[in-house]
């Protein structure tokens, strides 16, 4: 790949405050069965603590907030 094209790309990805910069899109199938993989690795059933799970939904909660305040930051 041209480096100006991914210099573009990154600077791009800054200005739009993206949480990843990818430069090559021919690997997005093969990350895609990778992350299938992982997601099929986590148990169905798992019974969880429903104190963790509180603090859990918090810790999701707080980084949306992080994510929504992040993209108002330009």
């Amino acid at each position: 790949m041209d480096p100006l094209d991914v210099g573009e790309r990154v600077v791009s990805g800054i200005l739009s405050n993206e949480a990843y910069i990818l430069s090559h899109g021919e690997f997005k199938d093969e990350v895609r069965e990778a992350f299938a993989e992982i997601i099929d690795a986590f148990p169905d059933n798992q019974m969880i603590d429903p104190k963790r799970a509180a603090l859990e939904a918090m810790r999701r909660q707080a980084t949306i907030d992080a994510k929504r305040v992040a993209a108002n930051i330009q």
